[in-house]
C-alpha cells in the first residue's frame, strides 16, 4: 500500500512539472475540454503533497520506546558495519561483506521480530570476525551492541496504548486526493491524445510515460537517503529528519522523508541527477548524485537548519 501511495504521488509530481512547461501548457491550453480536469488536477495536488506532509510529521511524533530503540541498535550496528567493511572488502572477503554492510533499513523494514533476528546475526558476524579480520573492532564496542540489542528486545513489544489511530488529521484523505489526482491525469490524457496523437506524438508519448510508466529493467535500480541535521536542535534524541522532500529535478520523482529520516525512490533509470532537498525550517540544498543499473545508491545527507 505504502509503495503504491509513493509512485502515483511521484506520477503526479512528475505529471505536475510536465504540464507546467510552457510549450506543453499551450498545448494543453489549445483544447478547452481539458480546462476542468486541469482545475481539478491543480485544486488537488497541492492538498495531496501537504497531507503527505502531514503524515509524515505526526508518525516522527508518534515514536514509541520500541522504535526508538531500533533506531539506536541500527546506528549502532550500521556504524560498526560501516567500519569494518573497509577490511573485508580489501581482503576480497565478499561474504563477510555481505554479512556485516547493511543500511539501517535492513532493520527498521522489517517486523519486530525479525529485527531482532536479523541483528543477532548481523552481530554475530561482526564479532566471528573481529580477531581475525575485522580487526578494527574492539570487545568494548561488540559490548555496546550487545546492551543496545538488549534494550531493543525488552522494549519490542508495544503496549496497547503507544499505538496510534492512524487516521490523523487531514492524513485520512489521501487515498481520495490519489484517486482524483489520477483520474484527472488520465482525463487529460485521453483528450491529449485524441488531438495530438498525429500532430505531436512526442508530447503525447511523454505525458503516457509518466502515467503509465515502463520499469523493464529499472527495478533494481533506486535511490535511498538518510536525513539528518548539521546542525541538531537541542533535546533532539535521534537525529534524524522526518518530513522532507527529496525531488530528482531531472526526472521530477520525489519521496518523502520517514519517521527514521529514510527517503527512498525505488526505481529510476541509471545515469546523473540532481537531488533537490527542502523542508520546513531548512536551508535548500541541491546535490549531484550518479544513479548505477542494478544498485540501490545510498546517500547520507546533512541538512542545515535555519536558525
Amino acid at each position: 500500500m505504502e509503495n503504491d501511495v509513493n509512485d502515483k504521488t511521484t506520477a503526479a509530481s512528475r505529471f505536475k512539472d510536465y504540464i507546467d512547461v510552457t510549450a506543453n501548457n499551450d498545448l494543453i491550453e489549445a483544447v478547452p475540454e481539458a480546462a476542468p480536469f486541469v482545475h481539478v488536477f491543480n485544486e488537488t495536488y497541492p492538498l495531496l503533497i501537504g497531507a503527505l506532509k502531514i503524515q509524515a510529521k505526526e508518525k516522527h511524533g508518534f515514536k514509541t520506546d520500541s522504535d526508538l530503540a531500533l533506531l539506536r541498535l541500527g546506528k549502532g550496528l550500521y556504524k560498526l558495519g560501516m567500519k569494518s567493511s573497509v577490511l573485508a572488502e580489501a581482503a576480497e572477503r565478499f561474504d563477510i561483506f555481505e554479512q556485516i554492510n547493511h543500511p539501517i533499513t535492513y532493520l527498521t523494514r522489517v517486523s519486530m521480530n525479525l529485527a531482532l533476528g536479523r541483528a543477532r546475526n548481523w552481530r554475530d558476524a561482526l564479532n566471528d570476525n573481529r580477531v581475525a579480520l575485522l580487526t578494527n573492532i574492539s570487545v568494548a564496542e561488540i559490548a555496546v551492541v550487545d546492551g543496545l540489542i538488549s534494550d531493543f528486545d525488552t522494549k519490542r513489544l508495544k503496549p496497547k496504548a503507544e499505538i496510534k489511530d492512524g487516521k490523523t488529521k487531514g492524513t485520512e484523505k489521501i487515498p481520495g486526493y490519489i484517486r482524483k489526482v489520477g483520474k484527472a491525469m488520465e482525463s487529460i490524457y485521453k483528450l491529449m491524445y485524441g488531438e495530438y496523437v498525429e500532430t505531436e506524438p512526442d508530447f503525447v508519448a511523454g505525458m503516457s510515460h509518466i502515467i503509465h510508466p515502463d520499469h523493464t529493467g529499472v527495478h533494481h535500480t533506486g535511490l535511498l537517503v538518510m536525513c539528518s541535521y548539521a546542525n541538531p536542535p537541542e533535546g533532539l534524541e535521534m537525529n534524524v529528519i522526518s518530513g522532507m522532500q527529496i525531488k530528482l529535478i531531472e526526472n521530477g520523482m520525489v519521496a518523502i522523508s520517514n519517521l527514521y529520516g529514510v527517503a527512498v525512490i525505488p526505481s529510476a533509470m541509471q545515469g546523473g541527477y540532481t537531488m533537490e532537498c527542502t523542508g520546513v525550517d531548512l536551508v535548500t540544498k541541491n546535490v549531484p548524485v550518479i544513479l548505477i543499473k542494478g544498485k540501490k545508491v545510498r546517500v547520507d545527507l546533512e541538512m542545515e537548519r535555519v536558525v
